[in-house]
């Protein structure tokens, strides 16, 4: 759990991440199947973690976001073993389990907005917090 706690809080350290978490208010909440639920509450640009996971009164809310999880997919996204998408959209069967609870079309932008939060905290300060697709070249082809 600690491991989760100063990934996710270390994305209050730096101003390029600190942006991004301004882009939304949300409280996302990971429902840990075999371990400890947590969430992260983000307002005004600030992320605040906290242990539990909430009561059912968020439940299908534009406010707050739930994914199930377990922990070993915790510990290898903070780790950066595995990418967000990885865990999102499996290509393998070792590739982590992170299931989105509420089907919105609204929270495509918050799966969206919290890939670009974990990759920025999982590469760091060499992270172009508007890099494009790797190998392009800003022109269309053909």
């Amino acid at each position: 759990m600690e491991s989760a706690r100063s990934f996710f809080e270390g994305l209050n350290q730096r101003e390029d991440t600190r942006a991004v978490l301004s882009d939304l208010d949300q409280t996302v909440r990971f429902l840990v199947a075999d371990g400890e639920s947590f969430r992260i509450e983000v307002s005004g640009g600030a992320l605040t973690f906290a242990v539990g996971a909430g009561g059912p009164e968020t439940w299908n809310h534009p406010d707050f976001t739930h994914f199930e999880t377990d922990r070993e997919t915790v510990r290898r996204l903070v780790a950066g073993e595995i990418r967000w998408t990885d865990a999102m959209i499996p290509s393998a069967p070792d590739m982590g389990r992170l299931v989105l609870v509420e089907k919105w079309m609204y929270k495509k932008a918050v799966i969206n907005w919290m890939g670009r939060l974990v990759r920025m905290r999982q590469e760091g300060p060499r992270w172009p917090a508007s890099r494009p697709t790797e190998g392009w070249k800003g022109e269309a082809e053909g």
